[in-house]
């Protein structure tokens, strides 16, 4: 009922990305589609080549239990403890909650899991070099439905992303066709998954589908669907 009010009184209702992944047929059709988009922003600096054989391992923004870094953390630390072959850097950047700041206090990874952090807000160039510097980006969230900023720019970066396929998300693994990198829930299969992606991992996605994906979501479009004519 509030729908149909807001649209008799002239309301425009609009949803970022794909509201039908999350909606009933009727109400999805009462907004109107909004395309997200990646930052349009350069990295501050160019970053820095990995030494060989290492992987870098993204995880930013703010860092709380909805970022399931815990998860991560433990995944990586029993990857590295079984695979003293690899070794791997996990970035943490960005804010975080208390919990989650004593958990990286406590943190004790094997010699191999090298903890960098970057604690506090960053700058969007900042967080744009951030991204580029490294090969896998963590946009793995607890039931979250919607569209994943930390998701479009590792696909805009063409970095291998992980993530849990719920809701916005699963429709963008539908578009980009990905077939790895998208466990549950369950600790194995994160495990698993992080051990595909830091060990020799094939390519994600196709270059062609990653471009029509961001052709898709450009300021452009956005605007014109933010303020048709």
């Amino acid at each position: 009922p509030a729908l149909c009010l807001l649209r008799l009184a002239g309301v425009r209702l609009a949803y970022l990305e794909a509201c039908e992944q999350l909606l009933s047929p009727w109400v999805a059709r009462q907004f109107t589609y909004i395309p997200d988009l990646p930052m349009d922003c350069a990295p501050g600096s160019a970053p820095s080549a990995a030494p060989s054989g290492l992987k870098r391992v993204l995880l930013a923004g703010y860092i709380d239990d909805r970022k399931n870094y815990r998860a991560l953390c433990c995944a990586l630390a029993s990857i590295c403890a079984n695979h003293p072959e690899l070794t791997v850097e996990l970035s943490v950047v960005g804010g975080r909650s208390a919990p989650a700041a004593d958990f990286f206090k406590r943190f004790s990874p094997p010699a191999n899991l090298l903890l960098r952090e970057l604690s506090g807000r960053v700058s969007s160039a900042e967080f744009a070099a951030e991204v580029e510097r490294c090969d896998i980006v963590w946009a793995y969230y607890s039931d979250h439905l919607g569209s994943s900023g930390m998701f479009l720019n590792a696909i805009a970066a063409q970095k291998y992303v992980l993530f849990r396929p719920l809701g916005v998300l699963s429709g963008f693994q539908r578009e980009l066709n990905i077939q790895a990198g998208a466990p549950d829930g369950s600790a194995a299969a994160i495990e698993a998954a992080l051990l595909e992606a830091v060990s020799s991992p094939a390519p994600q996605y196709a270059l062609p589908a990653r471009d029509r994906f961001l052709a898709r979501r450009t300021a452009s479009r956005f605007l014109d669907a933010l303020l048709p004519s």
